[in-house]
């Protein structure tokens, strides 16, 4: 018998359950059902009785049914307003779920793309890595040629874009490491500073065979110009002699106590470069464009620099210019100090109101010749 009861009264709650959320889901509906009941009971004489006291209808009645159908609009409003509040709190949760997926998203893109560079970093130093190990073997590659088109390579890679600053000077270094273990002679420099005295020996590579060089030197340059702000570029104590270095730009370069005999310096440019106790014996220079180039204590015997642009003191001090050329100069702004002129050819028109000629020093027997100097001023 309770088993009985039990399972009615659940059957029941159950009902119940289920009509309230019917009601809920439907309560437009179910209290215009109610505002209808209401309006319909006072017109039935059975029902009128819940608005008057009597048989008349009267305007106590009317009130009644008034507050009653008010109530219930009430109760109406009460619920749109509830459903425009779920619905807002469902909108705003919505746009809160939808700015934090957004965030997310973000951040996820944002790792994606940090690790895309990361990798492509990874990627790139490993190809400069093996690209630079690559090209460094082949320097050392018995043949000319192949010497020669690892040093190609190695500047075209260089002058990439995408390469950083440390990743050039990487190249540069290689270049100059290649060049110094081409040309040095340590023997050169022990015991005397004046490499002008040491007797150097023949070379034993011919001008094709040295071509190497030539390239190496000449890729170094342009990386150096390439290059803002580049350290000075030591290319010292090195046999370079016979190279042909025409037109290049080695402004901030350092060839002291270098052999640079016979070499072919034509239409290259030297800002501050410094030549110090450097060996240039023959060397051309014709149309070059020295600035405040340092040729202090250089050997420049028979060199040539004709057409050339000597400005912002050049210094000559201490120089052996014996036998050496200026002629047709577009300026002569130089520092002439017990420098060695004998022999030397002069243009009297850059020349003859220079007043280092009294620090020059020269054999008695072979005075420099200065074209064009008038009597009174020899």
């Amino acid at each position: 018998m309770m088993d009985r009861l039990d399972r009615v009264f659940k059957w029941v709650d159950r009902m119940l359950s289920l009509l309230l959320q019917c009601c809920a889901k439907n309560i437009g509906e179910v209290l215009s059902w109610v505002a209808f009941l209401l309006v319909f009971s006072a017109t039935l004489k059975a029902t009128r009785w819940l608005w008057i006291y009597g048989d008349e209808w009267n305007g106590e009645a009317t009130r009644s049914l008034g507050f009653a159908l008010g109530g219930v609009a009430a109760l109406y409003g009460l619920v749109l307003a509830s459903k425009r509040l779920d619905a807002a709190q469902r909108e705003l949760k919505l746009a809160e779920s939808r700015d934090e997926f957004e965030k997310q998203q973000a951040e996820f893109i944002n790792l994606q793309n940090e690790r895309t560079e990361e990798l492509q970093r990874e990627n790139r130093a490993s190809s400069f890595d093996k690209r630079v190990t690559d090209a460094n073997s082949l320097l050392r590659n018995d043949s000319v040629a192949t010497r020669c088109s690892a040093i190609l390579l190695l500047e075209k890679y260089a002058l990439d874009r995408e390469l950083t600053r440390q990743e050039i000077y990487i190249i540069i270094q290689s270049l100059k490491a290649f060049i110094e273990e081409r040309t040095s002679d340590q023997t050169a420099f022990v015991g005397d500073l004046d490499v002008r005295k040491y007797e150097w020996p023949d070379l034993q590579e011919n001008k094709l065979q040295r071509r190497d060089l030539e390239l190496a030197i000449g890729a170094l340059t342009r990386l150096a110009s390439a290059t803002e702000g580049h350290e000075r570029v030591s290319l010292q104590s090195l046999d370079l002699r016979g190279l042909n270095l025409r037109n290049l730009d080695f402004s901030f370069f350092s060839f002291s106590k270098s052999n640079l005999n016979d070499v072919n310096f034509s239409n290259s440019k030297f800002e501050e470069t410094d030549f110090m106790f450097a060996r240039l014996e023959d060397s051309i220079f014709a149309g070059a464009e020295c600035i405040g180039t340092n040729f202090k204590y250089a050997h420049l015997k028979g060199s040539d620099f004709e057409v050339a642009d000597l400005r912002e003191n050049t210094n000559f001090s201490d120089a052996n210019l014996e036998g050496s050329r200026f002629d047709y100069l577009y300026n002569f702004d130089v520092v002439f100090e017990y420098t060695d002129v004998s022999s030397a050819q002069m243009d009297v028109e850059q020349t003859s109101v220079f007043e280092g000629w009294r620090k020059i020093i020269f054999n008695e027997k072979r005075p420099p010749h200065l074209f064009q100097l008038a009597e009174s001023q020899c």
